[in-house]
Parts: C-alpha cells; structure tokens; sequence
C-alpha cells in the first residue's frame, strides 16, 4: 500500500480495461508509449500518463499521421477492435493540435446498384444489392478477385470517406489457445480490398476502422469509384476432392495426417455489408 501511495503509474485508463496494454519507451529526446486495444471490441477511453513533458502528439501507425494533444495529462482514446496508437512526450516543438472539423455530416447508403467483375468472366455481374459470392451458385466455389465498380455524385467543399461498417465480433475461446495469432473479428469485406476513385488508389481494406478518406482524390461532380475484393483459396479448395496419397504412402508411410482439409465449407466472400459515403466539414 505504501508503495502505490508514493509510486504512481505509468499508465491508467478509465474505465479500467484489461484488454487495453502499453509499452513505454525513454528515447534522447522524450518518451514514447504504444498503446493497444487487444480485444474484439471498440473501446473509448480516458487515458491518464505519467509523463510530465510539457507536449505530446498522438501518432497512428497505419495511415503515418501525427497530432498534437491539447492536454497532454489526459488523453482521450478511441480504438477500434485490435487498433493501436502512439503516443510521443517532449519538451520541445511536437506537430499541431487538429483542428475540429465543423458542420454536417451525412451519411448516404451506396449499396446497392453495382456491377462485380470476377477474373477469367468475359461478362460483368449485376448486383442490385451486395451479397457474398457463394450465394450465387455460379461463384459458390470461386477464389480469386473481384472488382466492383459504381458512379458517385461529390458536392463540393466536403470531405468524403467510405465506410464498409463495422466488424462482428466472434465468440473468443473457452479455453486458452496456444500459438494462436487469429483476430477474433469477422471484416464487412472479405477478405481484403483496394479502394480507387477516379483510377487513383486511395487506400486498402482489411483492419478496422474499414474506412477509407476518399477526400483527396475525389472532385465535384460525377466520380468512378472501383473496389478490387480478394478471398482465400478455402473456397476453390471447398470444390475439389482431397488428393490421394495413397502411392505416397505406400513408399514412405503415412509420415503425416492432412489438417483442416476434410469437409471444408466456401466462406462468406466479397463485400458484405452495407456500403456508406460519408459527407462531413463545411456546406455551402
């Protein structure tokens, strides 16, 4: 007890969550601290640190960009499911605090109405509304990529992002798991996307948040959004029979058992759910 009255912590959040964990790090010129949220989970938090540098700016690691905090002693963090951020102290210059964006923001469901071209098919599919690719019984088996393309209408002065929503949460293990590196979360896109608008690439889609800030490439009026979808060989691979070892293991003997390979089902693939552009900043 006299140890935590003298002894403060590097690090507390409130809520208290378990699930949330830090690394800290003395650097020359100031400390640096990664901060992880570790469950399946959002988790919106105030973080306290006890660093007692006069600034700070928060970093995120997947799009590089860097802000200042307004009050270095209390952080508010919000993460998306196994998101992470770092947080930089020093005592000399660190970037400037964002600016608050003001105004509406309206969100418009694209949804529906797209046209899917899947590779080695002369002819593109119509989809009046996003489904998984083994729904249609043509593409029950496929593995590979599709490419999903749509017309937008922009206003001018906005900023535009396409949200794919969020994930769903998957039931986490009973019993402790070694070795297991799975992120208990299922995306909206399966598995992976590139995002392009007007044939410049804005970003990629496989972690949370699956949003993607259109706002650089996108211009007022009429613009071609295209998304490029690719799934896993589990559904190719759920359309053939096993191989037969059988003249293998007559040489050698049965030196291994094949794993995870009898009655393999097609996964859900493409893109699932809903698809929202959203509209925020200034309106005129």
């Amino acid at each position: 007890m006299q140890l935590k009255h003298w002894a403060h912590p590097d690090f507390v959040v409130t809520p208290a969550i378990a699930e949330i964990g830090f690394v800290h790090r003395h650097l020359e010129n100031g400390d640096i601290y990664f901060v992880a949220n570790t469950s399946n989970r959002s988790q919106n938090v105030q973080a306290s640190l006890r660093d007692s540098a006069a600034h700070a700016e928060m970093w995120d690691p997947f799009t590089g960009k860097a802000a200042g905090l307004a009050d270095p002693k209390q952080i508010r963090l919000e993460l998306e499911p196994y998101e992470s951020r770092i947080i930089f102290f020093s005592d000399g210059p660190v970037s400037p605090v964002a600016a608050q964006v003001r105004g509406e923001n309206k969100q418009t469901d694209i949804s529906h109405d797209w046209t899917a071209s899947f590779e080695g098919e002369s002819h593109p599919v119509e989809m009046p509304t996003l489904s998984s690719w083994p729904d249609d019984p043509q593409h029950l088996y496929y593995s590979g990529r599709a490419t999903y393309r749509k017309t937008i209408d922009i206003p001018e002065g906005r900023s535009i992002a396409v949200d794919f929503g969020e994930g769903t949460p998957v039931p986490l293990p009973t019993m402790p798991v070694e070795f297991n590196m799975r992120a208990y979360l299922e995306s909206p896109v399966r598995e992976a996307a590139e995002v392009y608008v007007n044939d410049r690439l804005a970003g990629y889609v496989w972690h949370p948040p699956f949003r993607v800030d259109l706002t650089p490439y996108v211009k007022p009026g009429k613009n071609e959004l295209r998304i490029v979808v690719g799934n896993t060989a589990i559904n190719e691979l759920a359309g053939t029979s096993l191989p037969n070892y059988r003249l293998l293991y007559a040489r050698y003997g049965k030196l291994f058992e094949p794993q995870g390979m009898h009655d393999l089902q097609p996964l859900p693939s493409g893109i699932l759910g809903h698809v929202i552009l959203v509209e925020s900043g200034p309106t005129h």
